[in-house]
């Protein structure tokens, strides 16, 4: 994993191992660590990409034959493609510039995703505890960028006042 990242969600390779230094809600101190923990979106981001192209492959290998002629499939993996392309899109931005509205975004889809596929009965085990980890990347996500915000809007009362 790139470096950012793994400092990101606390596993960068100087880490002692502090069981905390993974937690969602530990203290952010500076603009540093609030960008840091605004790019753990990009994870969360990218369970929901992974979770949509798993999702047009299952279509694409276990349907019925000449499935690819059924206009209503061949719509739903288009939709699919694009969703894919969108989250990926909201992802990248994340990882770039870091917005709140973005990271706010990707935390909703999430939990809106697996809200419904869990009152359907659609998770398993081993994907809520994914799942789980995409929801505490994305919950520290909206609180690094949400401090980033507040961390710039605090460099530019410095700058217009000059003190």
């Amino acid at each position: 994993m790139d470096n950012d990242v793994c400092r990101s969600i606390g596993f960068e390779p100087g880490n002692d191992g502090d069981v905390m230094s993974r937690n969602p809600f530990r203290e952010i101190e500076s603009d540093e660590q609030a960008v840091q923990a605004a790019k753990a979106g990009t994870i969360t981001a990218g369970w929901i990409v992974a979770g949509y192209l798993l999702t047009i492959a299952a279509m694409l290998v276990g349907g019925r034959a000449g499935m690819l002629a059924d206009a209503a499939l061949a719509f739903a993996i288009i939709c699919l493609l694009i969703l894919s392309g969108l989250v990926a899109g909201i992802g990248w931005l994340i990882w770039t510039k870091q917005p709140l509205w973005a990271s706010i975004a990707v935390l909703a889809g999430l939990v809106i995703e697996y809200s419904y596929a869990m009152a359907n009965g659609g998770v398993g085990i081993p994907a809520l505890i994914l799942a789980l980890v995409a929801l505490g990347c994305g919950i520290l996500s909206v609180r690094g960028a949400w401090y980033h915000q507040q961390f710039l809007g605090r460099r530019r009362g410095h700058e217009a006042t000059g003190a």
